[in-house]
């Protein structure tokens, strides 16, 4: 439940050490810098009641469902149900970090939460998801969407990355519409 990219982070047995001797189950533990929620996640498990904000909308994106977690059954299905070919508007520039068919796959789950948030349909379920996409979108090893050599946590230009990419490890636009890329 930790393992969550994020910047800034600190192992969960510093918050767990303080928690354990400053608090008693039960009573509110609040992070005014919830970050990745490292301090929150060792609260609820811990017992005690957790709260928290943080400026950077993000941080509820990867706190929430992590401590609401569906099942696996649950998580299973609901990605049964969602089509991963269905995107309309590829952005052939990120091209250039992931390959086609997973660009196509992340897109087509973007229009998916953007359409569930519109009619008031999103989830639990749709949260998990979404942290768990959003923990994998780039990485340099295996389990990471990107398949180039993009660092975990680092913000790199279109430009930037064409220059990492070796031109022969590349896809361009055209390789989208052939089932062989």
């Amino acid at each position: 439940m930790h393992e969550i990219s994020y910047r800034a982070c600190f192992k969960p047995q510093l918050p767990r050490f303080f928690i354990e001797r400053l608090t008693q189950p039960g009573e509110v533990v609040y992070d005014p810098f919830l970050g990745r929620g490292t301090t929150l996640l060792e609260a609820a498990l811990l017992g005690r009641v957790p709260y928290g904000c943080d400026i950077n909308p993000l941080s509820r994106t990867l706190v929430g469902p992590r401590l609401r977690p569906p099942t696996l059954e649950e998580v299973a299905e609901r990605l049964r149900q969602i089509d991963l070919t269905a995107a309309k508007n590829i952005p052939e520039d990120l091209l250039v970090f992931y390959h086609p068919d997973t660009l196509r796959a992340i897109t087509s789950l973007k229009e998916y939460f953007l359409q569930r948030r519109k009619d008031g349909k999103l989830d639990g379920v749709d949260d998990w998801i979404c942290l768990v996409c959003l923990n994998r979108l780039t990485g340099h090893s295996s389990g990471f969407f990107s398949v180039y050599t993009l660092p975990p946590n680092q913000a790199v230009s279109i430009k930037s990355q064409t220059k990492i990419t070796p031109t022969e490890n590349r896809f361009h636009p055209s390789a989208m519409s052939s089932p062989s890329s």
